[in-house]
């Protein structure tokens, strides 16, 4: 269940409502378009990588003329991906009319003196990334000792512009009503998710693990894949039960790699948190084989876990340059990867950023 509120009760509307906090007039006046709450469904590309590869460097700059001039209007950014690849940067409505206009214009003739008019597009949001944060941080005093126990948890989705509060099923009802009042009289906008009650009946669930290969072990001409399975994520605690939970690796065909994907199942027993001690420990990792639907030969392997990045990690890249760069952006390479010969080689002339994840 999720519970959208935006404004004080007095002028309650939907987080996706694009003038709350702005004069529609002013909004128009000065170009800047409704903030986009809808899931972008757009792929990453290479010209949106060599764009944000473009941008990144540039953007704390960007950051310091909407936080610290005239008025506090820095609304946080992001990329998105239904825009182009382009920089967002949010522009807060809280601030005067006149001093609004000023801090747009200086900010827009930064971006034309460095290039990047056509990279990044400026955009209205309500609140402030530091108003975002002293709401998320004002939770605790609602349900004390709540967060501690791991009954909820907060953070701050600076697409939506919103604090996002996550109300697990532990928490109880009555706390849930105060966090749905503090949701309707916030001055930003907050979205309270509430998980179901649990089934007892429901299957374990499982959770994604890292896997990683010793290259000197890979025999292309077999499909037999030794690979170490690590389970070193703030589901593993001190019991050390990792081979016990082990539910397997699947094994998925891309176009000039395998995709594995391997999974541990949850220990019930746990807490919803974890302090993570111990996630360097030998017995957290699980060594096992791999028995591929054919026999290696020129293709790579992809880590399938989704923790490196936006982007599945190559662990092991194919034979050949032009299958080296085929499997970009839609896998990233990473770790000693990158570092491979063949790998630089494929890659001469392009910036590291567009296709590593370090």
């Amino acid at each position: 269940m999720v519970v959208l509120f935006a404004a004080t009760p007095a002028s309650a509307r939907s987080i996706h409502d694009p003038d709350i906090g702005w004069s529609p007039a002013l909004r128009r006046s000065l170009d800047l378009p409704a903030l986009r709450v809808a899931p972008c469904r757009a792929r990453t590309t290479k010209a949106k990588i060599r764009l944000q590869s473009r941008v990144a460097d540039r953007e704390p700059s960007l950051r310091g003329i909407l936080r610290y001039g005239e008025a506090d209007v820095w609304g946080s950014s992001w990329y998105t991906n239904c825009d182009g690849g382009r920089l967002q940067i949010g522009i807060a409505g809280g601030a005067p009319a006149v001093t609004t206009r000023r801090i747009v214009r200086t900010l827009r003739r930064a971006l034309d003196r460095r290039g990047l008019t056509r990279d990044v597009r400026l955009v209205a949001v309500r609140s402030t990334y530091k108003q975002l944060d002293t709401q998320a941080d004002a939770v605790e005093a609602i349900v004390p000792g709540q967060l501690e126990a791991g009954n909820l948890s907060t953070s701050i989705d600076t697409v939506r512009n919103a604090v996002e509060i996550e109300a697990y099923n532990t928490l109880p009802a009555t706390d849930v009503q105060k966090l749905r009042a503090f949701a309707r009289d916030a001055p930003v906008n907050v979205v309270v998710h509430v998980e179901p009650p649990a089934d007892p009946g429901a299957p374990v669930p499982t959770y994604e693990a890292s896997v990683t290969i010793d290259r000197r072990a890979v025999r292309r001409g077999s499909r037999q894949l030794p690979v170490s399975v690590d389970d070193a994520t703030c589901f593993a605690d001190e019991s050390y039960d990792s081979a016990q939970r082990f539910v397997g690796v699947r094994v998925r065909r891309a176009r000039h790699a395998w995709i594995l994907a391997a999974r541990f199942r949850v220990n019930p027993d746990w807490p919803r948190f974890s302090t993570c001690v111990g996630s360097n420990d030998p017995r957290l990792t699980v060594k096992t084989t791999v028995t591929l639907p054919s026999a290696l030969g020129r293709r790579g392997i992809v880590d399938g876990t989704k923790d490196s990045g936006t982007s599945r990690g190559v662990i092991l890249e194919p034979v050949g340059a032009t299958a080296i760069r085929s499997l970009v952006p839609r896998f990233t390479y990473t770790g000693a990867t990158c570092d491979q010969s063949a790998v630089r080689r494929a890659f001469r002339g392009r910036s590291k950023s567009t296709w590593c994840f370090l």
